[in-house]
């Protein structure tokens, strides 16, 4: 049997960039239910999360009719510091 995070929520962190970006986009494509991009501030995490959407949406727009299906997850962005733990305790109450 085949592990799926289809309908998970899933935390990317360092998702604003690089492999945690292309995880964050291929988890959208994949069906995952929520996507939470966290970045160092909460400016860069919103920028990520707009150009997550318009670039998945893009995809889906131009694949060939039943290759990939609609795009049913969201994704939202959060912040914090890693080096900080009271910043890494208020993220995690956040979510």
């Amino acid at each position: 049997m085949v592990a799926t995070l289809a309908g998970k929520t899933i935390v990317v962190v360092g998702g604003s960039s690089g492999i945690g970006y292309g995880v964050a986009k291929s988890s959208l494509l994949s069906q995952v239910a929520h996507v939470v991009v966290v970045s160092q501030t909460k400016e860069k995490a919103e920028r990520t999360v707009q150009r997550l959407q318009q670039e998945v949406a893009a995809e889906v727009a131009a694949a060939p009719e039943g290759t990939l299906l609609p795009v049913k997850g969201t994704v939202s962005g959060d912040f914090l510091d890693a080096h900080d733990l009271a910043s890494v305790r208020a993220f995690c109450e956040r979510v």
